[in-house]
């Protein structure tokens, strides 16, 4: 990576037989100034438990080294205020990558800043995920991995993944929904991504298209860490 550059790996994964979920992210950056840093980010979720999501994350002065993420595996271990998470991940799926910016120059172009792709779109993900002494054995749960690179993040953004529509359950959507801050101004919601249906993608959204945004969370939402300088 080079300097003044951002990049980040995600999978996110649902378990279709109970209510438990995860979230698991590496980021690293590295500014024009300064050292680089990286971060790892896990939260865990099962509803079964009544509690709210486990969430850890720890920053590093450099990536970790026996840390992985990828397309096809994610490990590390990360610690926050006494909490301690483990994950060791492997993802299979037979999708081709979606690349949801459109026109696809955008990737070669300045801006957007953050360039994106849904490397797995619609996976399986297997393996296992512990907070402290709770121990998540992941079988088969479905899933994507997202990779991000760039100058730097979105300044607002939501990447929303769903599949197993009842009668569907081949069926995916993947959706990117971004604001882009150009000096003191921030640009209108653009929606980007794909529906999977029958074995056919058809494109959502794009430039010139103003998708209707509430950017509202309902209930009482997880309490997440603050953002170290660099990360969004």
């Amino acid at each position: 990576m080079r300097a003044g550059g951002y990049e980040s790996w995600f999978v996110s994964a649902r378990d279709p037989a109970s209510p438990r979920a995860l979230w698991i992210r590496h980021t690293r950056h590295r500014p024009r100034k300064g050292r680089e840093s990286a971060a790892l980010w896990c939260a865990l979720v099962d509803r079964s438990l009544g509690e709210r999501p486990a969430v850890v994350k720890e920053v590093f002065a450099a990536f970790p080294p026996d840390a992985v993420a990828g397309a096809r595996r994610f490990a590390g271990n990360a610690a926050m205020a006494g909490r301690v998470a483990r994950w060791d991940l492997s993802v299979t799926g037979g999708q081709a990558p979606l690349r949801p910016l459109r026109p696809q120059a955008l990737y070669r172009a300045p801006l957007p800043r953050t360039k994106l792709e849904a490397c797995v779109p619609d996976g399986l993900v297997t393996g296992t995920v512990q907070v402290d002494v709770y121990l998540a054995g992941v079988s088969g749960w479905r899933g994507t991995v997202g990779h991000n690179w760039g100058s730097g993040h979105a300044d607002s953004w939501v990447w929303l993944h769903a599949a197993d529509f009842g009668s569907a359950p081949d069926c995916w959507l993947e959706l990117v929904l971004a604001r882009i801050r150009i000096g003191p101004v921030r640009s209108p919601w653009t929606a980007m991504g794909a529906l999977s249906l029958g074995g056919a993608r058809i494109p959502l959204g794009g430039l010139g298209r103003r998708p209707r945004v509430d950017g509202s969370l309902a209930g009482s939402p997880p309490v997440f860490p603050r953002p170290e300088p660099g990360f969004s």
